[in-house]
């Protein structure tokens, strides 16, 4: 989890974890891996099958899973899924996207200059109660 994600607590930290892994899994699928296109395509058909009615939603709007959350853990979820795709944009070779995704992490380190960086697979504050 990131440390967006790390501010949450119990159902808000999965379901924001679970909207960054769909969109990593969305990001693998768009670079080729066709297990990712396969895993996210049946939960795709799962997410139909559940809600049918339910509109196709845009990225700056809330996910479902985003929808459960309130106020400053919805919010901390939604950041942390944008800048988890504009990493993956960046990654893809998106100019702006590395450029803002840049500009994102010095405005972090400078308004905590002595927070020590987490590794991607470190657990969280949260994993780690």
């Amino acid at each position: 989890p990131t440390a967006e994600e790390e501010l949450l607590s119990g159902e808000e930290r999965q379901a924001a974890i679970y909207a960054r892994l769909m969109v990593e899994m969305e990001a693998d699928c768009d670079g080729g891996d066709g297990v990712a296109c396969e895993e996210l395509s049946k939960e795709e058909e799962a997410k139909a099958a559940a809600a049918p009615d339910t509109p196709a939603r845009g990225p700056n709007l809330p996910t479902a899973e985003e929808e459960l959350l309130s106020g400053e853990e919805r919010q901390a979820a939604i950041y942390a899924r944008l800048m988890v795709e504009m990493e993956a944009d960046c990654d893809g070779g998106d100019g702006v996207a590395c450029e803002e995704l840049s500009k994102e992490e010095e405005a972090k380190a400078a308004a905590a200059p002595d927070t020590p960086a987490r590794g991607p697979n470190l657990p969280t504050a949260e994993e780690e109660l």
